[in-house]
């Protein structure tokens, strides 16, 4: 299909409706994914390939630009489909997010450590309720988020779907998953702001 399509699918797949939390003063929910959609359909942000690139995907804040490292990414697999919400959750705060918060504040930014926590929480609940294959690796960022969302969202899955659930996470809920983060050797930059320039 072609990594632009793979993106609005996986943006307007049904899992997405589940997306519903905040954190840092930042809200993810469904319409701001079916927002992004509207962003990627109309060409503001971007999808390029990057075949030098492992079997992942990231968001270029700079050049507003979801890449991945081919065109089919995204098109079965779970994992990549919850790594493209990751990688969209990315581009929302920085599109919807700078320099403001949920309650169109002025904010200064936020650090690339509630950045990531923010996108790993995103891509745990579209794993949860997509009920994909779930991370292995126990000491991985992307695990520890799963172990933290998946109790709070079965609960709310168990009751249906009203869309009006939204989860507040504090701090210290995500305390295993910002220790994995900033012990991951791809997050070396946790301390730094977080690039959102719109």
């Amino acid at each position: 299909m072609g990594l632009k399509s793979n993106v609005l699918a996986t943006l307007s797949s049904t899992p997405v409706k589940w997306i519903n939390f905040a954190f840092a003063n930042r809200m993810m929910s469904p319409i701001m994914y079916r927002s992004l959609y509207g962003l990627v359909d109309g060409g503001t942000i971007k999808c390029e390939v990057d075949s030098s690139l492992d079997d992942t995907a990231k968001y270029d804040a700079d050049n507003n630009k979801l890449i991945a490292s081919d065109g089919s990414y995204g098109e079965t697999y779970f994992y990549q489909k919850a790594l493209l919400i990751h990688e969209s959750s990315h581009a929302i705060l920085d599109c919807f997010y700078n320099g403001r918060d949920m309650n169109n504040n002025k904010a200064t930014g936020i650090t690339v450590l509630a950045d990531e926590t923010i996108a790993y929480l995103a891509q745990a609940f579209y794993l949860v309720a997509a009920k994909g294959n779930m991370p292995s690796k126990t000491t991985a960022p992307d695990y520890k988020a799963v172990a933290i969302v998946q109790p709070r969202l079965d609960a709310i899955m168990k009751k249906g779907w009203t869309g009006c659930d939204t989860i507040y996470f504090t701090t210290a809920d995500v305390t295993s998953l910002q220790t994995a983060i900033k012990t991951d050797p791809n997050y070396s930059d946790w301390a730094s702001l977080a690039v959102h320039n719109g």
